[in-house]
């Protein structure tokens, strides 16, 4: 009794000698898909609408489907088509608004964004940005004002008590220091709006005005004072009368050539007629009339430089009019004076009268300061007592002479001793050094002596006020140096320009620079430049920071740039430096973690690029290997870099430490489009077979199943493969076509099965789960049909142990017709299953070695010979 069952199907293990292959293993599986143990036929490739317009479609190694934005139908897919070993990565910005892809393997890298590259007709790309962004050829000239010394000078002021019609001399004066016109700086550019003389200036950058400070607007005359900063780019403005325009326009800071005068002097008050005073400033020498304001004001703020200032000189009578004594006249008897006594001892003695003296002084242009107060009285008997007048006042400035005055006190009818100043008569002019004098002139010459000139006149301020002017600005140069980028539309920036020559300039004042080159030569998108200068940090270190905005840039072409940015306002430091495009033979463009590009140069350079910025390949991250370099693929966050010889695994998260491993399997990859990842691990053709290389290492996978002679018929080098539901599908050239094998290698024993597809190229849509494949007819889904493909699977050679015969077969399929051909010791028999039921088998012959091979399009569970039929009801 004998019966040769099969259950549990699986691939093909060629290694194996036929005889020592499992029950389920077979020697051949042609479209056969192994799943749950039975034989599964492939469906046929699925017919789609889309095209690849390339002539022929043969030439085609690479395509990659590029659905438009905002698209949710997979119908409007175009597919771009590539007649080289083309790497395509999507962008690595998160949410990127250009939905850009980059690919490598067609000249030089390049990318574009999707809508772009697929716009005007097929074959796609239809065009394309080259990747990267070069460094621009001229370097900038930078020009600025050097630090200027702001004039100063000396101003004087002086007050004076006025009436409205008659006006004291000079009084006290004060000086300062202060810059002798008013100086501006900066250029702010600015919008400016006016409603009710109150102007609100928005700036374009920060500015660095504080309330009081005083801004000139650019065409308008008047500066005016800030009242109010609303943030750091608001402030306003009162314009009062002035006509401002508004809108765009441009202002400066302006430092006003203005004295504060302080504490002014109202004592005045005690000259019941005097309400107001007037304020002298010197100009050229003379004193020339600043303002009239009133008495009790004891401030006063002088915006007036020297241009503008065009008051009336001061009279002669207020320059030149002493001020009054400070101290009265003391009048007394001379020495040896008996004139009284012998008087009254007289027996007819005269009449006495009572005399008062006061004094002025005389300037040498002629006039005479108002009478000082009077002395004490004195009884005299008139031509005879002798009278001492003593002064002991200072002498003012210009005065050679002095007046002394006398009136004889008269008496009231209430008894009051009534002192006029008009009574006053001159007694006599004497130098002004004199300090004494000595009066006998009778009364009766007196009468036509001359009257004071100026009797009553107000007197002067005598307090002390304060002046401070604007001092000169602490003017502090500066050495800037300025460099340029490229900026590309989408806001990609290349390296700096050679910067240019260090200059020292006032900070304060607008820099301007040219010598910006034009648009690189290529096609490279860029649009604008980003202009950055030197900032001196705390710490001492300079970096360059940006001068012009990120959102604007200064269009590429423009030859000029006016940089009035506060020192405050500059942007962010330059990010660029040891940026360069990468190099033009980069092939392998491939995506690590965090947003790492990586690919090859010059066969044995591996590049990376600056962290979610692909066009940005610095060389200073660049890592050699020692063997020249075929393919590159991506797990987790490390590439495996397959070579002509070891392969190896370059691990970091930081493209500036990058962690390069060399693994001990020497197994060259012979076809880099045999390279797949697949989750934890990638797979490629190698001499031997094909290796996975995981984390924990690296082994050729298919060693258990094909010999390596075995293998080099399944032409190695020219597989292109594809991982997609959990197997490896690798196309390769059988002759002057493709064929397609299928490994699985998450199954226990690894399965190994071949089919009749064919294809050139092929890419895999993950969020749709097919595997798109071009053949000659067309864009097709793999297995994607409704038809089943009809397989063909051989088991392995049942040995009996004796030569013997069966005499029934059985199968047990979903569907029938199936064919069978039972093959025993080389002699070969065909039959047909219809049903499940058992069918006779030739008979009349013995034979040692018994081999199963089925084939069809329906699913078969069980294949059985058996010698009874009855055998086979227990199969």
């Amino acid at each position: 009794m004998a019966i040769f069952t099969i259950k549990g199907f699986s691939g093909m293990k060629p290694i194996l000698d036929p005889r020592l292959l499992q029950p389920g293993e077979a020697q051949l599986s042609k479209n056969v898909r192994i799943q749950s143990g039975s034989i599964v036929p492939y469906k046929q490739n699925g017919i789609t609408a889309f095209s690849i317009n390339r002539n022929p479609l043969s030439s085609v190694r690479t395509i990659y489907p590029v659905l438009p934005a905002g698209s949710a139908s997979s119908a409007n897919t175009k597919w771009l088509s590539w007649t080289t070993d083309v790497y395509v990565i999507e962008s690595p910005v998160m949410s990127d608004q250009w939905n850009r892809l980059y690919w490598s393997g067609e000249n030089e890298p390049r990318y574009g964004p999707k809508e772009f590259i697929t716009s005007g007709a097929a074959p796609y790309p239809s065009q394309y940005y080259e990747l990267g962004i070069p460094k621009p050829a001229g370097k900038p000239v930078a020009t600025g004002a050097p630090i200027t010394e702001v004039t100063s000078n000396t101003r004087e002021y002086a007050v004076t008590y006025y009436t409205g019609s008659q006006e004291s001399s000079l009084g006290t004066t004060a000086s300062t220091s202060c810059i002798k016109n008013h100086f501006d700086y900066g250029l702010y550019d600015l919008t400016l709006s006016v409603n009710n003389a109150v102007a609100t200036a928005v700036f374009v950058n920060s500015h660095d005005f504080s309330v009081d400070d005083f801004v000139k607007l650019t065409n308008v005359a008047t500066a005016f004072k800030v009242t109010e900063v609303v943030n750091s780019k608001t402030i306003l403005f009162n314009v009062g009368g002035t006509v401002v325009p508004g809108g765009v326009t441009t202002a400066s800071r302006r430092v006003m050539a203005k004295v504060a005068l302080t504490a002014l002097p109202n004592t005045g008050n005690f000259q019941q007629s005097v309400t107001q005073k007037r304020i002298y400033r010197k100009k050229d020498g003379t004193w020339t009339l600043l303002a009239t304001v009133p008495l009790a004001q004891q401030t006063y703020e002088d915006l007036l430089q020297d241009s503008e200032f065009n008051g009336s000189a001061i009279s002669n009578a207020v320059l030149y009019t002493p001020a009054k004594p400070t101290t009265p006249p003391t009048a007394g008897y001379g020495i040896g004076d008996t004139s009284l006594a012998d008087n009254a001892a007289s027996g007819s003695p005269v009449a006495t009268s009572i005399r008062v003296y006061a004094y002025s002084w005389v300037h040498d242009a002629g006039f005479e300061s108002p009478l000082s107060d009077s002395s004490g009285m004195v009884q005299v008997v008139d031509a005879l007592t002798r009278v001492k007048v003593t002064m002991s006042d200072s002498i003012p400035d210009g005065c050679s002479k002095k007046r002394i005055y006398r009136q004889d006190v008269a008496q009231s009818g209430s008894g009051l001793l009534t002192i006029p100043s008009a009574n006053y008569k001159l007694v006599s002019e004497v130098p002004a050094s004199q300090i004494s004098y000595e009066d006998t002139l009778p009364q009766s010459g007196l009468s036509s002596r001359a009257a004071p000139t100026n009797p009553s006149g107000i007197t002067p301020p005598e307090e002390f006020f304060g002046a401070v002017g604007t001092a000169q600005p602490v003017r502090n140069s500066e050495t800037r140096v300025y460099v340029y980028t490229y900026v590309s539309e989408y806001g990609e920036e290349g390296p700096p320009s050679d910067p240019s020559e260090a200059i020292d300039i006032d900070p304060d004042f607008p820099v301007t620079i040219t010598g910006f080159s034009g648009a690189p030569t290529g096609n490279y998108n860029v649009a604008k430049i980003y202009i950055y200068r030197t900032s001196t940090a705390a710490a001492g270190a300079t970096n360059y920071q940006l001068v012009n905005t990120v959102e604007n840039g200064t269009p590429v072409g423009q030859s000029t740039y006016t940089d009035k940015v506060l020192q405050s306002a500059l942007g962010e430091v330059i990010p660029s430096i040891g940026w360069v495009a990468p190099p033009s033979d980069l092939q392998g463009l491939s995506l690590m973690a965090n947003g790492i590009a990586v690919g090859w140069s010059d066969n044995r350079t591996l590049c990376f690029s600056e962290p979610y910025q692909p066009h940005a390949f610095p060389t200073k991250y660049q890592i050699t290997v020692d063997f020249d370099v075929v393919g590159i693929a991506v797990m987790g966050q490390s590439a495996v870099i397959l070579t002509q010889g070891f392969p190896y695994i370059v691990s970091g998260v930081d493209p500036a430490s990058m962690t390069l491993t060399k693994l001990a399997l020497e197994q060259a990859c012979v076809s880099r489009r045999s390279i797949v990842e697949m989750g934890p691990g990638i797979m490629y053709a190698s001499p031997d077979g094909l290796v996975m290389v995981s984390q924990s290492g690296a082994d050729v996978v298919t060693k258990k199943i094909l010999s390596q002679a075995q293998w080099q018929a399944y032409s190695p080098s020219s597989i292109h493969a594809y991982w997609f539901e959990n197997r490896y599908h690798g196309f390769y050239l059988s002759g002057d076509s493709y064929k397609m094998f299928v490994f699985d290698p998450s199954s226990e024993t690894a399965t190994w099965t071949e089919t009749d597809l064919s294809g050139f190229a092929a890419h895999k849509i993950v969020q749709e789960d097919k595997l798109y494949v071009l053949d000659s007819i067309g864009l097709k889904t793999l297995f994607g049909g409704t038809g089943n493909l009809t397989y063909a699977w051989k088991s392995k050679i049942a040995e009996l142990p004796s030569p013997g015969t069966f005499s029934f077969g059985q199968v047990q399929a979903d569907a029938y017709p199936v064919n069978v051909k039972i093959t025993a010791d080389g002699s070969e028999y065909s039959y047909v299953a219809t049903s499940i039921s058992p069918f006779r088998l030739q008979s009349g012959f013995m034979a040692r070695e018994w081999v199963i091979e089925v084939s069809g399009t329906s699913q078969i569970n069980t294949i059985a010979i058996a010698q009874s039929a009855w055998e086979l009801k227990s199969a």
